[in-house]
């Protein structure tokens, strides 16, 4: 999550998504909840949403858990943040900015590792970034 009331955004913090629950309907209810509670307990103007550049058809549980994750994340957020998106990858993100996939991602990275933080959060911090732009 970013922070921009100071006119530059900065590194608020990052939120985990606990993926120990054995049954996936289980992991999910609980996923859009916690969502849709943290989310109203914030300041929240706009929801982005990143999803992994390159999304595959496959049978693997990883990557149908991601997207059935993605999905939650959305109906929760928008639940609660009606301007709630969903951009297709880096590029989508890139179009939306008026620039390119590499200059958003380069943005998520300097605005991580400014904040001394887990390198993990490089994607989110470019997607919410674009937020701001909007």
């Amino acid at each position: 999550m970013l922070d921009d009331s100071s006119g530059v955004p900065t590194f608020d913090r990052g939120e985990e998504i606990p993926s120990n629950e054995t049954a996936t309907v289980e992991q999910l209810f609980r996923i859009g909840r916690a969502v849709e509670s943290r989310i109203k307990g914030l300041n929240v103007d706009r929801v982005i949403i990143r999803q992994a550049d390159a999304m595959y058809a496959s049978r693997k549980d990883g990557v149908r858990r991601r997207l059935e994750f993605e999905g939650a994340l959305a109906a929760a957020s928008r639940a609660s943040v009606e301007d709630t998106r969903m951009a297709a990858g880096g590029k989508e993100l890139g179009t939306w900015a008026g620039t390119s996939k590499a200059d958003v991602d380069a943005a998520g990275v300097a605005l991580i590792k400014g904040a001394s933080e887990n390198a993990k959060y490089n994607e989110a911090a470019a997607a919410a970034l674009v937020g701001f732009v909007l």
